[in-house]
Formats: structure tokens, sequence, C-alpha cells
């Protein structure tokens, strides 16, 4: 009974592995974007929505629509813990198939990325806990290849949310500024704000977090104490609790 705790025990207290992980495309998904005016101190918003399916090359991809205008920007797909793209049109306005890397939500703390113009250098990781989900989260120094003493910036990502900027643009902290993305909602429910990505990394136990939501019993594994014993019966009292080899706190 020790031996399968501490194989419980070892494997909640682990970085998020891809199981956990917490998908970037969901139909329905979608962002607000908020774009600043520097000539009159005035913004504007944008709304971009996951809606619908294409093919492109025989891969399958879902799109991303300006909601606003109901533009159709870019296909994308997932693959692992990275997102692909492909502009819905070239830099000339006709049909593109070139596929990009937006994201990788796997890399950690020394990584450096070729983003094709910038370098992205992945400075640390933390999990930030946010609406009832575990989230990791990337923070980037990106600078030009060109000039990149004079062009350069820091940025977030956040795993399934995407940058600080919003979903469709990754690395442009180095030549942009003035872009919030204020929230993303998943079917009309928020799940981040732009706050959020500044939140206290989350640093274990449940000192700051909300009630986890969910039925210790169900048929997915069995729920063990901390001191490695199975339980039987849906605790009585707050406190946490192991099951899928994942921290469960209950309030």
């Amino acid at each position: 009974m020790l031996l399968v705790f501490l194989s419980y025990l070892c494997a909640g207290s682990m970085a998020q592995t891809e199981n956990d992980y917490l998908p970037f495309l969901e139909e329905g998904k979608s962002w607000v974007v908020k774009y600043m005016v520097q000539e009159n101190n005035d913004f504007y918003i944008r709304t971009y929505i996951i809606k619908g399916d294409t093919i492109i090359d025989g891969k399958q991809y879902k799109k991303l629509i300006e909601e606003d205008r109901g533009l159709y920007l870019y296909a994308l797909r997932e693959e692992g813990q990275k997102i692909y793209s492909v502009a819905a049109k070239d830099k000339y306005g006709n049909p593109n198939k070139e596929e990009n890397l937006w994201y990788d939500f796997s890399v950690n703390e020394g990584d450096v990325i070729d983003a094709g113009t910038e370098w992205l250098y992945i400075t640390g990781t933390d999990y930030v806990y946010v609406n009832g989900n575990m989230r990791k989260r990337i923070h980037i120094y990106c600078t030009r290849k060109i000039f990149p003493d004079e062009y350069n910036g820091s940025g977030v990502w956040v795993e399934g949310i995407g940058s600080d900027y919003g979903p469709y643009i990754p690395h442009a902290w180095a030549i942009r500024g003035g872009i919030y993305m204020e929230e993303c909602a998943v079917r009309g429910q928020i799940v981040f704000n732009y706050s959020d990505f500044t939140a206290p990394a989350w640093e274990g136990g449940n000192a700051d977090l909300e009630a986890i939501h969910i039925d210790l019993f169900q048929p997915s594994g069995s729920v063990f104490d901390l001191q490695g014993r199975r339980l039987t019966e849906k605790p009585s009292q707050p406190g946490i609790y192991i099951q899928n080899g994942r921290k469960v706190v209950i309030k």
C-alpha cells in the first residue's frame, strides 16, 4: 500500500504531463482583444472565435474567425502540445497552405525557439490556478534577429489560452504594443482574464485555491488520503487527497 501511495504522490507532485494538458483548440472558445490607438488615446475591441473545420493537404484544422466582421483568418491544428497555423491567405492575397508553428506549450526554462524573425528565450515556467483549472505559464524574452538590442520585449504564454496579446499574436512583444487579451471564454463562460496572466504562481497546498467541485468517487480511479489509505467513503472533512496521480483539494 505504501508503494502504491508513493507512486501516486510522486505523480501528483510532478509538473503537468501531456495527459493533464489543457487544449488550446476547442469549438466555441473565444477571445476578446483590446487594441490601443496611440494617436488619440482611444481603443477598439475585436472578438476571435474557434468555429468550424477545414482540411488542408489532408490534415484537419479548426478555423479561427474574427467574429465582429466574420473574417476567416487562420486554420489551426493541435499536435501534442504544439499549435500550428496556416493563414487563410498569403501576403499576395492568394489561398495559402504554408504551415507555421505558433505555440509550443511543452517548452521548459532554458529552451530557445526559432520563431522566424524572432528568437524566443524561455526564462521560466510555473503554474497558475484559475477558475478551477491548473495551467502552465511560460515566461518569454523575445528579440528580433535583426537589431536585437533595439527590438526586444517580454511576454507570457498560458496553456490553453495563448499569449497575453491574444490568440494569434504569439510572439510579437519585440515590435508591438498596446494590445491586451481581455478575456478568454469557452461557449460563453469566461475561463481567463488579462489579470490572470500575472496571477501568483501556484506553490502547492490549498491556501489560495478555490474548492474543486468534482465527484471523488467517479469510476476513473481510487482515492487515497495523504497517509496512503484508500478511501471507501466520500470524505466529510476538507483536505488534500490523491486521485489518478494528482492532488485534489477539497474545501
